[in-house]
């Protein structure tokens, strides 16, 4: 039994759509794309673990046949993590799984401590202080209801947001009068404190901006060769000089295959004619950042980061990191243009170019749609 690359997710349904809200770009990546792996559930991977103290890994899960998704047994060679939504005790099985799958061999790709360095925002800004990366100044906040806290800071205002996730939910603008509003709602410092006893938050500064507010996610990729590339981006302007958060939307644009230096006019053409000439600056921005990412991990971890989105916000002193997420969006729009659709969907099969030879699949045959390789 040849072992497989496994696409790894929090549930699978008997319905219509097996796979929730990731079933289109799973049909198109298997029926279209013709890329080799197996769907399974975390649940059933975490019983096979439990049942197999040694050798291969092997765990029920779904193969397409051709016509349809076929039920079957398969060993498991390497995680491709989209587990998402999940409730306490798929958390916990998430966390042992994602540490004790690579003791057996089995990678996990992104690894469990790239996923939480990056879903933890004081984590992340921790790590671009230490490599001298660009980033939003932050604090943390960690429960204390003191206005003295909020006075102490050195900004008159700004925003606060999760320091876990938040999906753009939750940003709350803040003075240091102490004074919070979030979408027309206002309160004071002690109610807010009050409501959020123990819950952790990041404060940022209201970003002393351009004329106009530029932000941008970059969605990055390694090819093949394990090169990290920009595979694409989108850009947002918005009234106003203070930080929005990127996770509710935006255009992609693919900017395809080319060197560092060669992104900047695409950059500039497709997403933003605003950027100018501080393209250069937002993808060595992305550069520093990944690399400052990289270092807190071993090379043996490093090695299966395979995607990273960053939102920047251009200020006046150049680029800054906002935040990262280690699990860009998968779903396969069919909204917008076919220039539009063509380059989600080439953002969204990606991974899969540079992980099926991870997990020993063989892909030098297969064709895709755009004709490559």
């Amino acid at each position: 039994m040849a072992a497989r690359l496994v696409v790894l997710l929090s549930e699978c349904f008997p319905t219509k759509r097996p796979f929730g809200r990731q079933t289109l770009w799973l049909f198109e990546a298997a029926h279209l794309y013709s890329c080799d792996f197996v769907v399974m559930e975390l649940s059933s991977v975490w019983n096979a673990y439990h049942a197999q103290e040694s050798g291969p890994l092997c765990a029920g899960g779904w193969c397409w046949d051709g016509d349809a998704w076929r039920r079957g047994v398969f060993e498991v060679g390497g995680i491709f993590d989209r587990c998402s939504g999940m409730s306490p005790a798929l958390s916990r099985m998430w966390e042992v799984l994602s540490r004790a799958l690579p003791l057996r061999g089995v990678w996990w790709s992104n690894p469990a401590s790239f996923i939480q360095l990056s879903s933890d925002k004081w984590a992340t800004y921790l790590a671009c202080q230490r490599e001298k990366s660009p980033c939003v100044e932050s604090m943390l906040y960690g429960g204390e209801s003191s206005a003295e806290w909020l006075r102490a800071l050195r900004w008159e205002e700004g925003v606060c947001k999760p320091r876990y996730g938040s999906h753009g939910e939750g940003l709350w603008r803040w003075s240091s009068a102490g004074v919070f509003e979030q979408e027309g709602v206002c309160c004071v410092w002690e109610d807010w404190c009050e409501k959020r006893a123990g819950e952790s938050w990041i404060f940022q500064p209201f970003v002393s901006c351009v004329e106009e507010v530029v932000e941008l996610r970059c969605w990055l990729q390694r090819s093949k060769e394990g090169r990290w590339m920009i595979a694409g981006a989108a850009g947002r302007v918005g009234a106003g000089s203070w930080i929005r958060n990127l996770a509710r939307g935006g255009r992609y644009h693919l900017l395809r295959g080319a060197p560092w230096r060669g992104l900047v006019g695409a950059l500039e053409r497709r997403v933003s004619r605003t950027i100018g000439d501080e393209a250069l600056g937002a993808l060595s921005c992305c550069q520093q950042v990944m690399s400052a990412l990289e270092d807190t991990l071993c090379e043996d971890e490093r090695m299966f980061v395979c995607e990273c989105a960053l939102d920047l916000i251009r200020t006046e002193e150049g680029w800054r990191l906002l935040e990262c997420n280690s699990k860009p969006g998968r779903q396969v729009s069919s909204v917008g243009g076919e220039e539009a659709r063509s380059a989600r969907r080439a953002l969204v099969m990606g991974p899969f170019l540079y992980l099926s030879k991870r997990a020993g699949a063989s892909m030098t045959n297969t064709t895709f749609l755009d004709g490559s390789r």
